[in-house]
C-alpha cells in the first residue's frame, strides 16, 4: 500500500511539495483565458473564472456568463480536468456558481463554488466565494468546506493610457458585432488581491493527519497602455504566496533534542514540546495561524533543524537554518502580456517564476471569436528543478459565452 500510494501520487508531487500537493490544482489556472497569461491577471481579469479567482471582479461582467474548460495532465497516469462556471448580474450585484471535476480513478475530486460580489465604491469592488470540496482516497472520503475573498479596485491614472475608439471608423457599415468593446482592458491601473482556499485541513481517516488546503493569497497588477478599437494591449504581475506553514524537526530551546517537554513546559520523556512550551516536532500550522506564520517559517521560526542535523548532528553549526532567501522562493511570481485585434483575435504570453518552489512555466495562448462566442486556446510548458520529468505541457481548451450588447444586436436584428 505504502508503494502504491507514492505512485498514484506521483502526478501531484510534481505539481508542488508533498505537503498540499494532493490538492495543488486547486491553485493552477482551471481555464485558458489565465492559462495562456501565465495566471497574470488571475486578480485583475474580468473572466467569470474570477469565481474561484478574485469574486470581486464578477460585479464587473456581462448580464450573463458560462464557460466550459478542459485540460489533461498526461505523466504517469493520465487525469483530467473540467470546470464549468456560470454567472449573472442582478442590478448592483451579481452571483456565480462553478463546478470542478478532477477525472482520476484513485484520487477523484469535486468542487461546488458559490461566489457573491457588489460594489463597494464607484473604483472599487468586493466578493466573497464560498467552496465545498468532496474528494476521495480508495475507498476512503472526505468533505470540506473553505472560503476565498477578492478586492477588485480600477482605472487609476487613466493619463497613463492611450485611448482612441475612431480607428475603424470605415468599417461602420458592418453589423455591430464587429465592433471591438475592449471591456476587459481598463484604462490606467487596476489592482486585485484574494485569499483562497481558506478552512480546515482535509482529513480521510483522522483529523489530527489532514491535508492541508493550498491557501494562498494573491496581489495583482494590470495596466493598458493602448486601448483602441482596432488593437489594444495589457501587461500584467501577480504573485501568489502559499499560506501552508510547514515546520521540520526543529530544536526551539537549543539543547539539541527533540522534544521532552510537555506544552507546559515541564520534563516529560515522550513529550513533543520544548522546554520554554514550543512545539519542536515536524507540522503544520493550522489554517488560522498559517495566515501569520507562513511568512515567516523558511527564516525567522525555523531554527536549529532535522534538515541538517540537530545538536551535535548539525552539519553547518547554523542554528538558525532558515534564510530570508528560501521565503522569497515561496514566493511566485507571474508575468503576462495580452493582445486583443478587433476582439476577434487575441493573443496571450506569460511566464511563471517559481510556480509551487519547483518549477518554470512558459505560458502562451490564442482566442478567436466575438465576445459573444469565443474559443480560448492555451498551452502551458512547465520546466522543473531536479527532477527526470524535466519538461511537461498542458493544452487547456475553453469555450466561453457572454450576453453582451453585441449579441443583443444580433437578436434585435433577428426578431426585425
Amino acid at each position: 500500500m505504502k508503494y502504491f500510494s507514492i505512485l498514484f501520487l506521483l502526478p501531484f508531487c510534481l505539481y508542488a511539495d508533498f505537503r498540499s500537493a494532493q490538492y495543488s490544482d486547486f491553485s493552477m489556472e482551471f481555464d485558458a483565458i489565465n492559462a495562456g497569461s501565465a495566471g497574470a491577471f488571475l486578480s485583475t481579469d474580468l473572466s467569470i473564472n474570477s469565481i474561484d479567482n478574485n469574486p470581486a471582479l464578477l460585479v464587473l461582467g456581462y448580464k450573463w456568463s458560462y464557460t466550459r474548460n478542459y485540460y489533461k495532465y498526461d505523466i504517469v497516469v493520465p487525469i483530467e480536468y473540467y470546470y464549468n462556471a456560470i454567472s449573472m448580474k442582478v442590478k448592483m450585484y451579481a452571483i456565480g456558481l462553478a463546478y470542478y471535476d478532477r477525472k482520476y480513478s484513485n484520487f477523484p475530486a469535486q468542487t461546488y463554488s458559490l461566489a457573491l460580489s457588489s460594489p463597494i465604491t464607484n473604483k472599487s469592488t468586493f466578493g466573497i466565494t464560498l467552496k465545498y470540496i468532496h474528494s476521495k482516497f480508495l475507498q476512503y472520503d472526505a468533505n470540506n468546506f473553505c472560503a476565498g475573498i477578492g478586492y477588485y479596485s480600477y482605472n487609476h491614472f487613466n493619463n497613463l493610457s492611450y485611448k482612441n475608439d475612431m480607428y475603424l471608423k470605415q468599417l461602420d457599415f458592418l453589423p455591430n458585432c464587429f465592433k471591438n468593446s475592449n471591456r476587459n482592458f481598463s484604462e490606467g491601473v487596476s489592482f486585485g488581491f484574494s485569499l483562497k482556499n481558506i478552512g480546515p485541513n482535509v482529513a480521510f481517516i483522522e483529523t489530527s493527519k489532514g491535508d492541508p488546503m493550498p491557501q494562498e493569497i494573491n496581489f495583482g497588477l494590470s495596466y493598458s497602455p493602448v486601448i483602441t478599437n482596432l488593437i489594444s494591449v495589457k501587461v500584467g504581475y501577480n504573485i501568489e504566496k502559499d499560506l501552508v506553514t510547514s515546520f521540520p524537526d526543529r530544536d526551539i530551546d537549543g539543547n539539541g533534542e527533540i522534544g521532552g517537554f510537555d506544552k507546559n513546559g515541564n520534563k516529560d520523556i515522550v513529550g513533543t514540546y520544548s522546554s520554554n512550551g514550543k512545539i519542536e516536532i515536524a507540522h503544520i500550522d493550522k489554517w488560522y495561524r498559517s495566515l501569520i506564520t507562513s511568512w515567516a517559517d523558511e527564516w525567522f521560526l525555523l531554527y536549529d533543524s532535522g534538515i541538517d542535523g540537530i545538536g551535535e548532528e548539525d552539519t553547518d553549526n547554523n542554528i538558525k537554518d532558515g534564510s530570508f532567501k528560501k521565503e522569497l522562493n515561496t514566493i511566485a511570481s507571474h508575468f503576462g502580456v495580452e493582445v486583443s485585434v478587433v476582439e476577434w483575435l487575441g493573443l496571450r504570453f506569460g511566464k511563471i517564476f517559481n510556480q509551487f518552489s519547483t518549477r518554470n512555466v512558459n505560458t502562451w495562448g490564442i482566442s478567436i471569436g466575438p465576445d459573444f462566442l469565443r474559443y480560448h486556446y492555451s498551452n502551458y510548458c512547465m520546466i522543473y528543478y531536479n527532477s527526470r520529468y524535466s519538461k511537461h505541457d498542458i493544452q487547456f481548451h475553453t469555450i466561453e459565452f457572454n450576453y453582451t450588447p453585441n449579441f443583443n444586436n444580433i437578436i434585435n436584428r433577428v426578431k426585425n
